[in-house]
């Protein structure tokens, strides 16, 4: 790679989202870290983790039981519990969900991944909050049969 190749790198990784970027040719590795967007992200963690704090100093979550169905998320990224930022939530307490039903999505990448209702049953809780991280496993919502 000559500098020119180098420097176009560096100047769309500045002026883009992206908060580090690893790139490997030939056997030469180039790290590029995006100072300002790591701090965006960190502030969005910090006022994730206080909204997190408030939230559970205000409610009482209850641990489900072993039997009680889980509907985990399958996908890395952003809870979105509604199809946009306009529309009602897919699901609430109460609805009725049959198997295969998409009941909330994962934002990641530009894109938005479904999350589908393994059984049927009543939503009796939902356990996270939209626009919350999650990863493979995260559990999102509880059922009720």
């Amino acid at each position: 790679m000559d500098i020119q190749q180098i420097q176009d790198i560096v100047n769309l990784v500045a002026n883009s989202q992206v908060a580090e970027v690893e790139i490997k040719v030939h056997g030469d590795i180039i790290r590029i870290k995006n100072r300002q967007q790591l701090r965006v992200l960190a502030n969005d963690d910090q006022l994730a983790s206080s909204k997190e704090i408030a939230s559970l100093q205000t409610t009482h979550i209850q641990p489900p039981s072993d039997t009680t169905p889980i509907i985990k998320s399958k996908h890395i990224g952003r809870l979105k519990l509604s199809a946009d930022a306009i529309s009602e939530p897919l699901v609430k307490i109460g609805d009725k969900v049959q198997e295969g039903d998409t009941i909330a999505f994962v934002a990641c990448m530009a894109q938005m991944l479904p999350i589908t209702a393994d059984q049927s049953g009543y939503v009796s809780d939902i356990l996270l909050q939209d626009n919350t991280k999650v990863e493979y496993g995260t559990p999102i919502f509880q059922l009720k049969l």
